[in-house]
């Protein structure tokens, strides 16, 4: 039986740090339980990784093989460690780095693996978003459609930052501006991302304790210089719901156009506004 007393004196520093065989057990205990396949394969490469290297198992390594277990087994536990995470990391914010959808895949991550974690974060800070399997499904089909257009900052295997765009047709830009289209009805998405007129970016999510100036200037102008490879792109338009929102679009130059139906706001941007990012920049550092 795991004690979630000693898998917490791990992440404490007090006593079994390293202890690859514990580790290992975890892993273990994780995939014979797991019915929902959540990090199967990065699990799997992490547990052979350990065998075969002599190395001492890093930090990073033995916070996220523990974060996944709590998560799967016992959520109060998660969420007294990820309080206990958070200020391990607050600290060293150099450990936060940014992933595309490639870097997700080169770790052995699934596009359900990272929707399935970035739909728990905005679960947990956005009011009354609800997840279930068809929510999980939707995301997971637009992300295989947008995978270049997805970037989030992990620590430990933990998603503690995300933004996303979609893109759309005209169709759907024109009911987005109105105010009329729900995210759950946006099923065309491409293939060839490379001929996309408009991108819908659903939602910046950030945890709380992570929304630091640099963080957030680093997430977005890294997302808008993916953007501009994009030639043919003409209009970015989003849905907001909360007032530091709001401000953060009016300060990158986004213009309100209409009230959507389901409370937020629909802002748009002409990609002419970001053509040069170091001007787009410095409306970041304000």
């Amino acid at each position: 039986m795991i004690k979630e007393e000693v898998l917490l004196s791990i992440i404490e520093n007090k006593n079994f740090q390293n202890n690859k065989k514990l580790l290992l057990e975890v892993i273990d205990k994780i995939l014979d339980e797991d019915t929902s396949n959540y990090k199967i394969d990065r699990l799997v490469f992490i547990k052979n990784k350990i065998i075969k290297d002599d190395e001492v198992v890093s930090k990073e390594i033995e916070i996220e093989i523990i974060y996944t277990y709590f998560l799967l087994n016992d959520l109060k536990m998660f969420e007294y460690f990820f309080n206990h995470l958070n200020t391990l990391y607050l600290k060293n914010m150099n450990k936060a780095y940014l992933y595309t959808i490639k870097d997700f895949e080169k770790n052995h991550w699934s596009i359900y693996d990272v929707v399935l974690d970035s739909v728990r974060l905005s679960a947990k800070l956005i009011e009354n978003y609800e997840i279930d399997n068809d929510e999980i499904k939707h995301w997971v089909n637009i992300r295989k459609k947008n995978k270049e257009l997805y970037l989030a900052f992990v620590i430990s295997g933990i998603i503690v930052a995300h933004i996303g765009g979609i893109a759309i047709n005209i169709s759907e830009y024109k009911l987005m501006k109105k105010g009329t289209l729900n995210e759950v009805d946006l099923k065309n998405g491409t293939y060839n991302i490379n001929n996309i007129k408009y991108i819908y970016i659903p939602t910046i999510v950030i945890e709380k304790e992570f929304r630091k100036p640099q963080l957030l200037k680093k997430l977005l102008s890294s997302f808008f210089e993916i953007l501009l490879k994009y030639k043919n792109l003409e209009s970015i338009i989003i849905n907001v719901y909360s007032l530091e929102g709001k401000k953060l679009s009016e300060r990158l130059g986004f213009k309100f156009v209409t009230s959507h139906n389901d409370g937020g706001k629909v802002y748009i941007l002409d990609k002419s506004k970001i053509d040069d990012l170091k001007v787009f920049n410095k409306k970041l550092s304000r």
